[in-house]
């Protein structure tokens, strides 16, 4: 938790807190999903995610959760969505370090089938 902790905080110190175009478009499908609840949506400044976005609807739909709760304290859907990207990166900084230590527990040459068999 504490290696989550700190990768976390300091990536929301020191990264990016606004959203790109990709971001932007991203955004605005999960509004769309949230309150219209169709994935139609306007792009203002370039027009070409009219009216369906290019992008797959996995990081829109993980990031309906801080649009909801934005909208819900802040009245600002986008306002908490500065903390999905901080989040993602906390979480493989997790996921790579647990792979790390679980795979320099084992002794050099084995596999975890070949251990497992050696039981």
């Amino acid at each position: 938790m504490l290696v989550f902790a700190v990768s976390f905080t300091a990536y929301l110190v020191c990264g990016p807190v606004f959203l790109v175009y990709d971001g932007d478009i991203m955004y605005r499908v999960s509004e769309s999903l949230l309150w219209q609840h169709s994935v139609r949506i306007t792009d203002p400044l370039m027009h070409l995610n009219e009216p369906y976005a290019t992008y797959g609807p996995a990081v829109s739909v993980l990031l309906m959760p801080l649009v909801a709760a934005g909208q819900l304290l802040f009245h600002d859907g986008g306002r908490l969505t500065s903390l999905y990207q901080p989040a993602v990166t906390a979480a493989t900084v997790v996921v790579v370090a647990l792979v790390a230590l679980t795979g320099s527990a084992r002794s050099p040459g084995t596999t975890a089938t070949s251990s497992s068999a050696s039981r």
